[in-house]
């Protein structure tokens, strides 16, 4: 047939893919020419939280405009995965015509945008996740018939083995990642979408349940304030809207010798994202540096601005927020509310116990610098 030569194209591609992440993209691109679509898009489902990679940048905005529109569980993908069938369908095999007109998300969102025609399939993977690769067409060319999705269904074992090699081959770097982690002795972690854990070394481990509790509805932290700090930079990571420079949490134990930063990573790169299931990397450290500068590590550790970050180097000092409040120029109620800050960003109710966490990192160096 013609087309032979173009499928098995397409078939190498998608295997490339499999090792190469960031060319699935490229495959979801090959898919919407040979559907004479819009858009493709690939979508892992874990639960509640779907993520996505598309095949164009216009595409992805459509499809974020779409998420924040519409809930996750929208009629089409229910009735998609509902169907459990072993290749791809079309809107005709989930919905009878009347009910699409009558529908939201066909009437409101995708008629308008000339929208309305796709062909997907649903893909159960061992993880439990369901990876949906969907394109989808004009309305104007209207409904997919059966001679094409006969070539989508040829290439269906291919994308499912495909999908299954990429999430092996992350296991394995990030077996690896996790094995360098803890020979630097950094206990650390993976979090997945749901804000699960997903991975950790023999050293994060060894912190639950004293510092970290594992449970199924996701990862948080014994110390009520340090999990609330935790789980906001984690909502952020999933949300993609945690800048690259993370998040720093202070984790309070039986002495401030003993305490630790927790640091909330995120993991970019959305082609990788769809197949590690991972939205950030965690990473514990001890509070037990020697030497090292006051402010500028302050700020560091706890998302300071320069200014917080002086009050705070100068209360570990002993100073007093009248005293600081002279050195810098400012009011007292100035200082006050910056002091306040640091206690709402450190997670600390007092500022006794912010001194002795400062002075336990050994930040605390010399006299109070105003800047």
């Amino acid at each position: 047939m013609p087309h032979e030569s173009d499928d098995d194209r397409l078939i190498d591609a998608i295997y490339e893919a499999a090792v190469v992440p960031g060319q699935w993209p490229g495959v979801l691109c090959e898919m919407t020419r040979l559907g004479n679509g819009a858009g493709g898009v690939l979508v892992v489902a874990r639960g509640a939280d779907q993520t996505w990679i598309s095949s164009s940048e216009p595409f992805d905005e459509m499809i974020r405009e779409h998420y924040r529109q519409y809930s996750v569980a929208q009629e089409r993908t229910t009735r998609l995965i509902a169907a459990r069938h072993p290749g791809f369908l079309t809107d005709l095999d989930v919905f009878a015509p009347g009910e699409m007109d009558d529908d939201p998300v066909y009437r409101d969102f995708l008629y308008p945008r000339g929208l309305g025609v796709g062909i997907a399939t649903a893909i159960q993977v061992p993880s439990g996740d369901t990876m949906i690769f969907h394109v989808e067409g004009h309305r104007e060319n209207g409904h997919y018939g059966p001679d094409l999705v006969g070539r989508f269904d040829r290439l269906r074992p291919h994308l499912a083995r495909a999908a299954l090699m990429s999430a092996r081959l992350w296991l394995q770097r990030l077996e690896a990642a996790m094995a360098v982690l803890e020979t630097l002795g950094l206990p650390g972690g993976v979090i997945d979408g749901g804000g699960r854990l997903a991975a950790a070394n023999g050293l994060f481990e060894g912190l639950v349940p004293s510092v970290f509790q594992d449970r199924n509805a996701g990862l948080a932290m014994r110390d009520k304030a340090a999990d609330r700090l935790l789980q906001d930079a984690l909502r952020r990571a999933r949300a993609g809207r945690l800048d690259g420079a993370g998040r720093s949490v202070p984790v309070r134990r039986h002495s401030p010798a003993d305490s630790l930063i927790v640091h909330v990573l995120p993991l970019r790169g959305a082609a990788r994202d769809i197949f590690t299931a991972g939205s950030a990397l965690i990473l514990a450290t001890p509070l037990a540096a020697r030497g090292v500068p006051g402010a500028d590590v302050i700020q560091s550790l706890f998302d300071l601005t320069p200014a917080e970050a002086r009050v705070a180097a100068a209360i570990a000092t002993g100073a007093t927020t009248g005293e600081i409040a002279r050195l810098t120029g400012a009011s007292v109620a100035t200082v006050r509310n910056q002091l306040n800050r640091v206690l709402a960003k450190s997670g600390l109710g007092r500022q006794a116990e912010l001194v002795g966490l400062l002075r336990a990192a050994g930040v605390v160096t010399g006299g109070f610098d105003p800047g």
